[in-house]
């Protein structure tokens, strides 16, 4: 695993009205063609603090895994929708996500992600949401297991 300078860009859509956020932390980061991790800790920023965050990824699939104050899975592929449980310290709900672009372009040295996809509870419509991740090793913070 490397240490990694992570940068994470989001927007939100809701109601034709637009919220953003830019969040950059350090985390970490191991490479495999066949599929790559790359996990941080969440920070009262986010709203998640105490939450690890890891982005398993695969050539066609980022699966979003979260654990701590928040729990969820969200698996995003090309026109694929996924239903996934969503829990909090103030009760769980079942949320579905709808993959609408999913660009990967990872090596070695890191990488960004750009995902887009439409939030629902229910089958009703929450919004249009979009991030952008880019990461790249820290120089000489390789990290041995």
């Amino acid at each position: 695993m490397s240490k990694v300078m992570i940068t994470i860009s989001a927007k939100q859509t809701i109601n034709g009205e637009d919220d953003g956020m830019e969040f950059i932390t350090e985390g970490e980061y191991e490479f495999s063609p066949a599929g790559s991790a790359l996990t941080y800790m969440e920070s009262a920023i986010t709203g998640m603090d105490g939450t690890k965050t890891t982005f398993s990824i695969e050539p066609d699939t980022v699966t979003l895994t979260r654990e701590g104050s928040v729990t969820s899975q969200m698996l995003f592929r090309r026109g694929a929708k996924h239903v996934f449980l969503y829990t909090t310290p103030y009760g769980a709900t079942t949320l579905g996500v709808a993959t609408k672009r999913l660009d990967i372009d990872v090596n070695a040295d890191g990488g960004r992600m750009d995902i887009d996809y439409a939030l629902d509870a229910d089958n009703v419509k929450l919004g249009d949401n979009s991030f952008t991740i880019t990461f790249s090793k820290s120089k000489g913070n390789d990290i041995n297991a």
